[in-house]
């Protein structure tokens, strides 16, 4: 399995593709897309956060890759539809919001209401789901 991931540059507060990672040397490679152009930089990781690929998409599996940090809306017919953000638990992909969970699974399949954004680039869609 190849594994994907993102970075979030902290300092900058912008979104990278990332397509290399070398733990020995402690950077990450990544393409910075925008304006027609893509360009290559270099960061040490502890410069940015690395965002995950849970290989799973939302919308039945059609829609857009979901990653860690990820902000999407889980429909349940039991109960009011709220907003989480994709985490790791104890080694399952979940989506959080306070105390509810439900498995990245189950939502994709189950419960999808779309991908928002992410929790670095729009953090005001998380105010919505302390409401």
């Amino acid at each position: 399995m190849n594994e994907e991931f993102r970075a979030w540059h902290i300092a900058e507060k912008r979104m990278y593709i990332v397509s290399m990672i070398s733990w020995r040397l402690g950077v990450v490679e990544c393409l910075r897309i925008g304006m027609g152009l893509e360009t290559m930089e270099r960061f040490r990781l502890n410069e940015v956060i690395l965002l995950q690929d849970t290989t799973l998409r939302d919308k039945g599996g059609k829609g857009d890759k979901l990653f860690a940090g990820d902000v999407v809306e889980v429909l349940r017919y039991d109960l009011p539809n709220w907003i989480g953000i994709i985490e790791q638990v104890n080694g399952c992909w979940k989506v959080v919001s306070g105390e509810k969970k439900v498995h990245v699974f189950d939502y994709v399949y189950y419960q999808c209401g779309g991908k928002k954004g992410n929790k670095y680039q729009n953090p005001k869609l998380m105010e919505k789901s302390s409401d």
